[in-house]
């Protein structure tokens, strides 16, 4: 399965080789099968930074990262397919950015493939952010 993720994703091979400790989260089969909806992002997210993980923002990174190659690795073994792996992937970064803005009162304008729920692996987000105070 590896040799599989690494020769269909680019991506995949250079994120497990930079972080080989998001491997063994991925890898368990409960995991790569399981649909996550936008509450247990939201429990997850909120449970922050266990007290043996890095700082909450290498936290994040990682978390965000673990979730792309949790999808990823499922659509090569047919869990999932590309429309479905393209609406969770929205849907993290949905759920990430509601945990980063908070309370604050921030308005978020999804543009680009963010804005059409169509993140791959890697996606980079592009939006524009309002707050009371006018744009940011």
């Amino acid at each position: 399965m590896l040799a599989l993720l690494c020769d269909r994703s680019a991506y995949g091979a250079e994120l497990l080789s930079a972080h080989p400790e998001i491997l063994e989260e991925v890898l368990r089969p409960e995991m790569l099968r399981r649909r996550k909806d936008s509450r247990d992002l939201a429990e997850e997210l909120a449970e922050g930074c266990p007290p043996d993980k890095p700082a909450p923002a290498q936290w994040l990174w990682l978390y965000v990262r673990a979730e792309e190659l949790r999808y990823t690795i499922g659509e090569l073994l047919g869990f999932s397919t590309r429309v479905e792996v393209e609406s969770a992937l929205t849907q993290l970064a949905d759920a990430v950015l509601a945990r980063l803005c908070g309370e604050t009162g921030l308005l978020v304008v999804a543009l680009g493939k963010y804005g059409g729920r169509e993140l791959t692996p890697g996606s980079d987000l592009t939006f524009w952010s309002w707050s009371r105070k006018g744009p940011r």
